[in-house]
């Protein structure tokens, strides 16, 4: 019954943002301008060599990505008599993935800079970090590199430990963040090492 409301709300939720994109398309086609410049207009669109721009494009593109995907979990959570918990987890997650897109196009449309929310720019925030460190103090730079190591290490045997299988939800999404910082420091370190350029 709990599940069947969230549900509900959710369906609800999806109806409306397709309320809302209609509404949207008809100023669209009124103005002469793109979606995005109509939703954002303090964002210079159209000038791509800027890597803020290039992330907010980025950005753009995963919510209406993560939107088509909520209208298809909507409409096989819709078509099922006894809907998986699966898809409604997916279909809450995508929801909130979508509003951190939100908020963070908006912080950057009215402020000129992202609120390092969503998981894209996160890392793109740590990669400066890091590349900074890494220029600054090369020593403290190797000892986080190894740091991140162990915790991805620490952090797999914790999940394949069965005594810590009562925590084993929370040690994934712990691996999956310093898994997150060990690419950085991957890229860091494979940018340094590339001689093709």
């Amino acid at each position: 019954d709990d599940i069947q409301t969230r549900v509900e709300d959710l369906e609800s939720q999806v109806s409306g943002l397709s309320d809302d994109l209609n509404e949207e398309k008809k100023k669209r086609e009124a103005t002469g301008k793109t979606q995005k410049e109509t939703e954002y207009p303090l964002i210079c669109w159209r000038k791509l060599s800027d890597p803020d721009v290039q992330l907010a494009t980025v950005l753009y593109n995963s919510r209406i990505d993560e939107y088509r995907l909520m209208r298809e979990l909507s409409h096989r959570i819709d078509s099922s008599p006894t809907p998986s918990e699966d898809d409604i987890k997916e279909l809450a997650e995508a929801r909130i993935r979508q509003n951190i897109v939100f908020e963070e196009l908006k912080s950057y449309n009215l402020t000129g800079k992202f609120l390092c929310k969503h998981p894209l720019v996160v890392h793109r925030a740590e990669h400066r970090d890091l590349q900074l460190l890494r220029e600054s103090n090369p020593a403290a730079f190797l000892r986080e590199y190894a740091n991140c190591h162990k915790n991805v290490q620490r952090y797999m045997g914790y999940i394949k430990d069965p005594r810590r299988a009562s925590d084993k939800e929370k040690n994934e999404k712990l691996l999956e963040k310093h898994r997150g910082r060990m690419d950085v420091f991957k890229k860091i370190l494979g940018d340094e090492t590339d001689t093709s350029i």
